[in-house]
């Protein structure tokens, strides 16, 4: 009787050990398969315009921006179209074709953002605005290097800003839609443009950036 109860208690901790492992093993697997297959989410910092926004040690490409030390902030947004941005800027409208490179049409509309960007002691980093994005959760307005550089001709082909230790500067920087958007639903992107509420993605890596701008 005795012998049979040792045997008895042996089976039931054998069982029990086979189940620890097995319980072991699918926990090891299921940690396994989110490290490895699962996407890594960026996480968004949100802020509101006019708010005072350190960038610290976000990017876009490489640390090696390092921009630790500077900050953004969203003065104004306004949504213009061409001829309003032009006149505004006292430009020759006629300077600017709105096809792109394969004769596609351009939108109507461009998002017009004043930016005050300030450096208190950063000696060898610098703001990657050429990487600017306004996003919302289904468009994306794409910096436009074009219009920037009518408006700013010191600015033709720069992409960056280095300022120096405890400088700050006020600039505008200019959003269009792609012209493949524009052309597959051009009527329900000026009404997104119009109606949707728009961050500007100020980095992208390790954290994304994003300040709503209304």
């Amino acid at each position: 009787m005795g012998k049979k109860i040792r045997l008895k208690r042996k089976s039931t901790i054998a069982v029990l050990s086979i189940l620890a492992c097995l319980v072991g093993l699918a926990s090891w697997m299921a940690a396994f398969y989110h490290t490895n297959h699962l996407p890594y989410q960026i996480p968004d910092k949100i802020y509101q315009a006019g708010d005072f926004v350190p960038v610290g040690n976000n990017y876009f490409i490489s640390p090696d921006e390092n921009p630790d030390g500077y900050s953004v902030q969203v003065n104004d947004a306004k949504l213009l179209t061409y001829q309003q941005l032009f006149e505004q800027y006292n430009l020759d409208y006629h300077e600017y074709s709105r096809l792109d490179e394969y004769g596609n049409v351009e939108s109507n509309c461009v998002y017009d953002i004043e930016l005050n960007i300030s450096n208190t002691d950063n000696t060898t980093g610098y703001i990657f605005f050429g990487r600017y994005l306004l996003v919302d959760k289904s468009l994306t307005l794409f910096y436009n290097s074009t219009i920037q550089a009518l408006v700013y001709p010191e600015l033709a082909d720069v992409g960056s800003l280095k300022l120096k230790p405890g400088a700050n500067k006020t600039l505008h920087f200019f959003f269009t839609p792609s012209t493949g958007a524009v052309q597959k639903r051009v009527r329900k992107v000026e009404k997104m443009l119009t109606e949707d509420v728009f961050s500007l993605c100020v980095s992208e890596f390790p954290a994304r950036l994003l300040i709503k701008i209304k």
